[in-house]
């Protein structure tokens, strides 16, 4: 399993085990050293700058700097300064000596452009002079300064459609789209969630010096079920509110609905709910050890009825026999044989059982 605890020799590291971000992982490996820019998409909260530092910090241009600068966070007139700086008494409130812009600062490294999708057509006309040029100019000035950096740019927004409506212009996206990295949301990689957990419970623990206190079954298990609509940031905040909200030894499911608004699952029955959470959970399981043993617990206490085991768990039967299959619980001697609910054995491998031959006449009962 994964070394969840937070180190900070390791401020970039991406926490999880799920495919999408071992793909996630091999990706950046793959790319960090390309000459190319960078396009990151993905929602707000799910990891955009994470994966950028780890694109910087694992090329050939680790040792230089690396700049972000958020085309959301200022005016057009203040981000314009920002990024190509200005010479001495450009605009009134000038400094009086100049000053370069965040495009010099970074030659030698990586440029982080976030929410790139907020830039006007004004303000992407420029950029693509400075990429074609491979120059800057600052304002007030005619003497152009050579640059040298790698451009890595992110945004929550969806690109098709900002095309289409022209809020982004063709030339600009195309020319700085390069090598498109989408991350994915936490909802789309559930089983990273108890590791992310641990992880930012060890964080709570080295910033803090207070003990993490751990979560109940049955607030993991609402952790899990929630769709995170602000992601892994907003997972983070979670952890921490609850670590500082309980007053408890553990985490309840309580503190959790508390934290999370408009939490929505499908609780299905809940008391059942947490009574197989508590039998089936064990610190340290991964999320598919931990959903496959749910399966067992269920399947013992309704003996080896399914449907009424995926009642249990708040299940369609149709889902509890995709999880049944996936985790191979046939093969498991310790599981009760399974019942599809009417009294008749099921085969796990929902092969045809041979009738009985019975006599010509025989009576039915």
């Amino acid at each position: 399993m994964e070394d969840a605890k937070w180190d900070p020799r390791e401020l970039y590291k991406i926490v999880g085990m799920s495919k999408e971000i071992t793909q996630l992982r091999a990706k950046i490996k793959r790319y960090c050293d390309a000459p190319l820019p960078v396009i990151i998409t993905g929602e707000t909260g799910s990891g955009k700058e994470l994966i950028a530092q780890n694109l910087h910090h694992l090329g050939v241009r680790a040792k230089g700097p690396f700049v972000e600068v958020n085309c959301a966070g200022l005016a057009e007139s203040l981000l314009e300064g920002e990024l190509y700086g200005h010479e001495k008494n450009a605009f009134t409130g000038a400094s009086k000596t100049g000053k370069p812009g965040k495009i010099e600062e970074v030659h030698g490294g990586t440029l982080f452009l976030d929410e790139v999708g907020e830039l006007t057509h004004y303000g992407q006309r420029r950029f693509l002079r400075v990429l074609g040029e491979q120059a800057v100019t600052r304002i007030g000035s005619s003497h152009r300064r050579d640059v040298d950096f790698r451009l890595i740019a992110a945004t929550n927004i969806d690109i098709e459609y900002a095309l289409a409506d022209g809020t982004i212009r063709e030339d600009f996206y195309y020319r700085i789209r390069g090598i498109p990295i989408e991350v994915p949301a936490l909802r789309e990689r559930r089983e990273d969630i108890p590791l992310l957990i641990q992880y930012f419970a060890s964080k709570y623990e080295h910033k803090t010096g207070r003990a993490a206190k751990p979560f109940d079954p049955a607030a993991m298990m609402l952790l899990m079920d929630y769709k995170w609509p602000g992601n892994v940031r907003q997972l983070e905040t979670a952890v921490y509110m609850a670590m500082y909200n309980e007053d408890e030894p553990t985490v309840s499911r309580e503190t959790i609905e508390e934290l999370i608004a408009g939490y929505s699952v499908n609780r299905g029955n809940q008391a059942q709910k947490e009574a197989l959470a508590t039998r089936g959970f064990k610190i340290g399981m991964t999320f598919e050890d931990f959903e496959a043993e749910l399966l067992r617990v269920a399947l013992e206490s309704t003996h080896g009825n399914q449907r009424r085991a995926a009642e249990a768990l708040g299940m369609s039967y149709n889902s509890f026999r995709h999880y049944y299959r996936k985790h191979n619980l046939g093969g498991n001697s310790a599981a009760p044989a399974p019942s599809n609910g009417n009294g008749n054995g099921e085969h796990p491998a929902e092969q045809p059982i041979a009738e009985t031959p019975q006599p010509a006449d025989a009576k039915s009962t």
